[in-house]
């Protein structure tokens, strides 16, 4: 279940949190939205809305609490104030809104002092679990989750630790009854004066590009990384640059650098371009750290100054540019190109490249309602390579589907108050048998690569269900799901059927 935003674990005894409930409750606005919170969605249709004057880098994320635009004007129409409303009550905390706000939930922890010091904290049960005929099994993760936060004047540290069930138990110690403690946000952070600048150092995970499922370069979908990001905020052209560095496998030494620069040469439009290289070193190289050169440069200027060792200088480079384009009040396009491999002589290899092209819309229709479609496709071999895969934990960095598959999804929900909401989803995935486990090497048949390879998986899945989001703390949702494979397994006839519910379960304080 995606984390809800801002809150933090209890650190402190009960008896210092009700002796500070009294003063006015101030948090920290320098805390950045996790990738993923609930809150993105809200944040995405008011975009698609054009109600807001200033949005920031939807296409960079996370986005920093103190870039998002001021809500406290008209709210416009039905759809417009039920997703201002749920924005608000959410963000009241962190912005120091010292009035009423409908919804606005408490924290265990809350305290302010001069020059801008401040001390937060949350517990909260998070979670679901997926029920049909023939099993149960919890979402992940699932559990306890505690967060701390602490800003001094232009710090601000952050920690989010999670006590329960959790996938990928192998990078997690069992406790209690096998519950496991893990953190997917843990970073220090300075933002400079005004804003124009943050940096952020620790945890966490990053999405690039406007697709709301998963970025084909960057993706919320990925494994956490640790590594350090620079943001910077070019305000007279109204664009914003970000650096990342981090390490994919200190004992392999391989190493990320990602550079990303999003224009907004107009409210309804953003223009991104992105570039991302997995090279090998024990430690961050400056030059892929400086951020201001092609990767690719990068690797001939690093075999020019060690010619003796160019074979260790060898790297896997993948771009990409997107666009987001609002055509009118309540209709937004949006397309991503990502280019691994791209094959312009008779060199023996193949092009390895992905797309994906989506429809957001929102209207007023006895409330709010919203809706999306999107389309995305991945070559052969994408995300691959014999020594330097675009990989984390054995997960893409990009599109979690991997390489060889189309994906075609569609949602949409009905909201008639800020505290409900009715939705419906439909995917389709088409997988052949060319994963993450076949790379392409030198030498290699040239193939096809936008062919699917061998005996193609459908997989198919609904989803109908109700949702109560009264207050920021408080979340249920119930759905009941039904999932059909055709062709399982890569085995021409096989089919499976599975039909169940699902609940998912988010209480704060």
């Amino acid at each position: 279940m995606p984390p809800l935003m801002r809150h933090r674990f209890p650190g402190v005894a009960c008896a210092i949190a009700l002796a500070a409930a009294s003063r006015v409750a101030y948090s920290t606005p320098l805390d950045f939205l996790p990738v993923g919170d609930p809150i993105e969605d809200e944040i995405r249709v008011l975009d698609v809305l054009g109600t807001a004057d200033s949005l920031p880098h939807l296409g960079m994320r996370p986005l920093q609490i103190r870039e998002l635009p001021p809500l406290d004007g008209p709210a416009g129409s039905g759809a417009a104030a039920i997703t201002r409303s749920r924005i608000r009550r959410a963000l009241a905390n962190d912005r120091a809104v010292t009035d009423r706000v409908p919804g606005r939930s408490p924290r265990i922890l809350q305290l302010s002092y001069p020059e801008d010091q401040r001390l937060e904290a949350s517990v909260g049960l998070e979670g679901g679990g997926v029920m049909s005929r023939d099993s149960t099994a919890l979402l992940t993760p699932s559990g306890i989750h505690m967060r701390l936060g602490a800003q001094v004047d232009h710090w601000v540290v952050h920690t989010h630790l999670i006590l329960g069930h959790v996938d990928h138990k192998e990078f997690a110690s069992p406790l209690v009854g096998g519950s496991r403690l893990v953190t997917e946000e843990a970073y220090l952070g300075y933002s400079g004066a005004g804003g124009l600048w943050s940096v952020q150092m620790g945890r966490n995970r990053w999405q690039w590009g406007p697709g709301q499922d998963a970025g084909l370069l960057l993706s919320k979908t990925s494994a956490p990384l640790t590594g350090l990001a620079l943001h910077l905020a070019i305000r007279p052209l109204r664009a914003d640059g970000m650096i990342l560095w981090a390490t994919l496998d200190g004992p392999l030494g391989q190493q990320l650098a990602a550079h990303r620069l999003e224009w907004q040469p107009a409210s309804s439009l953003r223009l991104g371009v992105s570039e991302a290289a997995v090279y090998q070193s024990r430690r961050w190289e400056p030059l892929y750290g400086i951020g201001v050169l092609p990767y690719t440069l990068v690797q001939v200027l690093l075999e020019e100054d060690q010619p003796d060792s160019s074979a260790s200088q060898h790297n896997n480079v993948l771009a990409s540019v997107d666009v987001s384009w609002r055509i009118v009040h309540g209709q937004k396009v949006y397309g991503e190109m990502l280019i691994d491999d791209l094959r312009t002589t008779s060199a023996p290899m193949v092009s390895k490249y992905g797309y994906l092209v989506g429809w957001e819309g929102a209207l007023t229709l006895g409330g709010r309602l919203s809706w999306g479609a999107e389309y995305a496709r991945l070559s052969r071999y994408v995300y691959t390579s014999p020594s330097l895969p675009f990989l984390a934990q054995g997960r893409p960095l990009g599109d979690p589907d991997g390489p060889d598959t189309r994906r075609i999804s569609a949602h949409a929900d009905w909201n008639p108050t800020s505290s409900w909401q009715a939705f419906g989803s439909y995917e389709r995935l088409d997988a052949g048998e060319s994963d993450l486990n076949h790379t392409f090497h030198t030498g290699d048949p040239r193939v096809p690569v936008m062919e699917f390879l061998g005996v193609v998986e459908h997989s198919n899945q609904a989803e109908l269900g109700l949702r109560y989001w009264p207050a920021a703390g408080i979340d249920v949702s119930v759905a009941a799901r039904s999932k059909w494979v055709e062709d399982a397994g890569h085995v021409t006839g096989a089919r499976t059927t599975e039909t169940g519910g699902e609940v998912r379960l988010r209480l704060v304080y």
